[in-house]
C-alpha cells in the first residue's frame, strides 16, 4: 500500500510539473526567462512539484534496484513498482514529452547516486 501511494504521488508531481512549467514550441530562452520572472509563483510550485517527483521517484527506483541484494521486496511487489513506473512514464510521455524525458532523467541518475553499497 506504500508504494501504491509513492506511486500516485510521482504521477501527481509529474502531471503537476508538465502543466505549471511552460516551455513553448520552438523553445526560446528569452520568453521561459521572462515568463520564470513575471509569474514566479507558477515558477516555484513547479519546482516543488518537480523535486518532490523526482526524490519519491528516486527512491522507487533505489528500493527497485536494491531490492535483490536485501530481499526485501518479493517479486510481485518488484513486478508492480517496475510496471507501475513504466505505465506512469507512458502517461505523462501522452501529456508532455520533454517535461517527462527531464522528469525520469534526474529521477533515474538521483536513484542511481544514491544506491546504498
Amino acid at each position: 500500500m506504500h508504494i501504491f501511494i509513492l506511486m500516485i504521488t510521482m504521477l501527481i508531481c509529474g502531471y503537476l510539473f508538465s502543466s505549471w512549467m511552460v516551455i513553448s514550441n520552438p523553445f526560446s530562452l528569452n520568453s521561459f526567462l521572462l515568463d520564470l520572472v513575471l509569474n514566479p509563483l507558477s515558477f516555484f510550485a513547479a519546482a516543488v512539484a518537480y523535486f518532490s517527483g523526482v526524490g519519491i521517484n528516486g527512491y522507487l527506483i533505489r528500493t527497485f534496484s536494491a531490492a535483490p541484494k536485501r530481499k526485501a521486496l518479493n517479486r510481485l511487489s518488484a513486478f508492480f513498482i517496475c510496471f507501475g513506473s513504466i505505465s506512469i512514464f507512458y502517461f505523462l510521455y501522452q501529456v508532455s514529452p520533454v517535461h517527462t524525458l527531464v522528469f525520469f532523467g534526474s529521477s533515474l541518475i538521483y536513484g542511481m547516486i544514491s544506491i546504498y553499497f
